[in-house]
């Protein structure tokens, strides 16, 4: 695949595992509600987990195939994430439990902040990855011509 296909597919990437990061989490809420009614922290607890797993594992699906400058990337990918979890996270709920959306952004929104913190630090690690690799091809670049 070539640059210029990669930046058509990677908006749709990008959106298509921002998907994931909610949906996945919000699927296996549902069989771990039984631990809400018996201890809500525990319940928090391991949702906030569950989140931060599939949220390290999408960013670790595409930041490292970008060729675009991981840094950006890894901060596009928290801003479009983040608002889009905290909306569908809303969406769902309002339309399953009827929860009233501006009491839940108030009590629970916070719960999302992992999600730009991973992708922000997943592109900054993958950005010093980057430039360790330039550099080093420029070590061997002179160390080659100069046994030359």
């Amino acid at each position: 695949m070539s640059i210029g296909e990669f930046a058509e597919t990677r908006w749709i990437r990008i959106f298509g595992l921002g998907l994931l990061v909610w949906l996945v989490p919000f699927v296996l809420s549902f069989s771990f509600f039984w631990l809400e009614v018996m201890n809500s922290d525990y319940y928090v607890t391991l949702m906030l987990g569950i989140g931060m797993l599939v949220a390290v594992a999408c960013a670790a699906l595409h930041l490292p195939f970008t060729p675009a400058d991981k840094r950006w990337e890894g901060i596009a990918m928290g801003l479009i994430w983040l608002p889009m979890w905290i909306g569908l996270q809303c969406m769902g709920l309002y339309l399953l439990l009827n929860v009233d959306i501006l009491s839940y952004i108030r009590q629970e929104a916070w719960q999302a902040i992992h999600i730009p913190a991973i992708t922000i630090v997943g592109g900054l690690l993958g950005y010093a990855r980057q430039q360790q690799m330039v550099a080093a091809e420029r070590r061997v670049k002179v160390i080659h011509g100069s046994l030359q």
